[in-house]
């Protein structure tokens, strides 16, 4: 039997063991510096890494890197078409780190990423990676009611 494939990649195709930031990596880190801190671990939303991901296509597709996109939309509404209602939310960004050692670092040593990270209102997550451009998106949430 034969057959014609195609497949269609936003970027190049890395081998996952070549992958420089991993999904599964970050909320292991994260994870592990909220119980460092005494606080729960964070569930993986599939709602919140839907934004993150709605986040990350629009910064790769337009050529920013900022909380607030070019045309003024910022992550609320990306979280909201995701279907996740939020009580709170917050947002981390994290672009060209060698690992996610490095990049997990910097958002600790940033005041307001590791205010996030270290939120005891936050339940969940929702995460992102580029390999091409290297970037990294996670939102924080806890849902409504």
């Amino acid at each position: 039997m034969f057959g014609l494939w195609l497949v269609i990649t936003a970027g190049p195709i890395v081998p996952p063991s070549q992958d420089i930031l991993s999904i599964r990596q970050i909320l292991e880190q994260t994870n592990a510096d909220r119980q460092e801190h005494g606080y729960e671990p964070l569930t993986l939303d599939q709602e919140l890494s839907a934004a993150a991901r709605a986040k990350l296509a629009d910064m790769v597709a337009r050529d920013y890197f900022a909380h607030v996109s070019p045309d003024g939309e910022t992550i609320w509404p990306l979280i909201e078409k995701a279907g996740y209602c939020y009580v709170y939310a917050g947002e981390n960004l994290a672009g060209d780190f060698l690992d996610e050692e490095e990049q997990q670092q910097a958002w600790m040593d940033s005041p307001t990423h590791r205010a996030n990270i270290l939120s005891p209102f936050y339940e969940d997550i929702g995460l992102a990676v580029s390999q091409e451009p290297l970037l990294a998106v996670a939102v924080f949430g806890v849902k409504c009611g």
